[in-house]
């Protein structure tokens, strides 16, 4: 239960941070250009990007599997998105957020040595991707 308080204080902390570095002109500017999006292209847009975040996550969750772990897509999905979370929102280029991804996943029950291993595998193939 502690690890569940201490993953939603840094969600919580990231959260606030972002609201007090936020510009009220970019607010503006974004609502002008979402309120010209119609209904049917917002649910594409919404449904594309979770079939995005789905694949993407996929990778990983193979891995997962393969290292005789039994977590649920669902879970893993929710983890990983959990640390790209922290990472977009703390200072730095491309990392942060993979100490809470290792703790939600063995919130899930998966080992120490197993969750590291999976979160630095699908981070290298991040880097790898991106970079070519």
């Amino acid at each position: 239960m502690t690890r569940m308080w201490l993953v939603g204080s840094i969600i919580f902390l990231c959260v606030a941070l972002s609201l007090y570095h936020l510009d009220s002109s970019l607010v503006l500017t974004a609502w002008a250009t979402l309120s010209s999006v119609s209904a049917t292209n917002a649910l594409i847009l919404v449904l594309l990007n979770a079939l995005i975040v789905i694949v993407l996550a996929l990778r990983g969750f193979v891995v997962l599997r393969g290292l005789g772990s039994r977590v649920k897509l669902i879970r893993w999905v929710q983890a990983r998105q959990l640390g790209f979370l922290i990472s977009v929102t703390t200072p730095g280029p491309q990392f942060g957020g993979e100490p809470a991804q290792v703790l939600a996943l063995e919130q899930c029950g998966v080992e120490t040595a197993r969750a590291i291993s999976v979160t630095v595998f699908d981070k290298l193939l991040d880097l790898i991707l991106n970079s070519v």
